[in-house]
């Protein structure tokens, strides 16, 4: 059966390759508004055209007639971190890169079968503003929950990958920071990989978490008003604290403030000693005035501390296990994959966190022949 043109898959690869519309339409010799019928699908490009977008945008074939695997229906509310901050394209763009990671993610599940999604479901109030009270609470539940004990965490994303929750790192505007997202019945949480640390990645994917389990019953409204956004994100930063250092435990080894001992806090609990400090804050263990001249003496250390070269980025592995395992154990070539995926090599490479050169070209089989005798 002939494959349909997908207007809306030209859409995002523009947005993605960050090609404008006047930008597409000269390379196509067309006009502006030509290019927005193909993205509208009221008019198909001809075959010529369509090759040369393949081109432009470094696409493979079947690309622009891969359907959605989930409907409008299935998405949930983005959480951005920063949401005033980022601009609109650069929210666009982690968004549509969410959807390919959904896309990739559910062809996959054809031949695995991956961790079931494994949150809590809370039963929250129905006003999210109502939630700060309980906030601790929730966070010593889902460790309960997930059997955890109150020590520290070894690997977040090996935590967040085992409970069915798929993470990727892949590049996106500094403003966006970190995201998360819930399709259907499967949640997702992107950990941005520029100029980052383990233990600000940590709590970035502690924070995502916290939208997963405490904030289902936002808005877009809700993300999009500034005062609402703001209490979303401060309930979000004391949940991720709190699952990170749990009042019991943290509270009793805090024996002081002294530089060296949060250096060795640090190393045990993988948080930044910023982080340590705001939390003993929030614990009432240190007042608002000791933060504010922990602060005037680290002012050098903001944006690095200690042991922030040593400790290693947490890398997720549950995609790229998945796509080694399909190629060693079901006899899947990886060109096989990537023809199934229908997205370009790069594309694939960054968000299932693969090596660079996993895609290299593949010897031929050869057939096995030797030589009888010499001549």
């Amino acid at each position: 059966m002939k494959g349909k043109f997908l207007g809306f898959r030209l859409k995002e690869a523009r947005e993605i390759r960050e090609f404008t519309l006047t930008n597409i339409a000269g390379l196509l010799g067309v006009t502006k508004q030509a290019v927005s019928q193909y993205e509208a699908g009221i008019v198909q490009p001809s075959p010529e055209k369509i090759i040369r977008l393949l081109q432009v945008l470094r696409l493979p074939s079947q690309f622009f007639t891969k359907e959605r695997s989930f409907s409008v229906n299935e998405v949930g509310v983005p959480n951005f971190r920063k949401f005033a901050a980022a601009t609109k394209s650069a929210r666009e763009e982690v968004k549509t890169k969410s959807y390919w990671l959904a896309d990739s993610v559910r062809t996959l599940k054809t031949y695995v079968n991956f961790p079931k999604l494994n949150l809590p479901n809370f039963d929250l109030p129905d006003d999210f503003r109502d939630l700060d009270d309980e906030i601790e609470g929730y966070a010593l539940e889902l460790r309960k929950f997930w059997n955890l004990g109150l020590g520290p965490i070894s690997n977040m994303v090996r935590l967040l990958e085992n409970n069915g929750i798929f993470v990727s790192r892949f590049a996106f505007d500094d403003r966006v920071d970190a995201f998360s997202i819930k399709i259907g019945e499967d949640a997702y949480i992107i950990l941005g990989n520029s100029d980052t640390t383990c233990v600000r990645s940590r709590l970035d994917a502690a924070h995502e978490l916290a939208h997963l389990v405490l904030h289902r019953n936002i808005t877009e409204d809700d993300q999009k008003d500034p005062v609402s956004h703001k209490k979303i994100e401060t309930q979000a930063f004391r949940f991720g604290a709190a699952f990170l250092m749990p009042m019991q435990t943290f509270s009793r080894e805090l024996l002081s403030t002294n530089n060296e001992f949060l250096v060795h806090l640090k190393e045990r609990w993988k948080v930044s000693k910023q982080a340590m400090m705001m939390r003993a804050r929030d614990l009432g263990l240190l007042s608002e005035s000791q933060l504010k001249y922990f602060y005037r003496l680290n002012s050098a250390k903001r944006t690095k501390e200690e042991l922030d070269e040593l400790l290693p980025l947490e890398e997720p592995l549950l995609l790229r296990k998945t796509m080694e395992l399909l190629v060693s154990n079901a006899g899947m070539s990886k060109r096989d994959l990537l023809d199934l995926l229908a997205f370009d090599e790069g594309t694939v490479i960054e968000l299932l966190g693969l090596s660079e050169d996993f895609f290299e070209q593949e010897e031929d089989n050869v057939i096995d022949i030797t030589v009888k005798r010499p001549l």
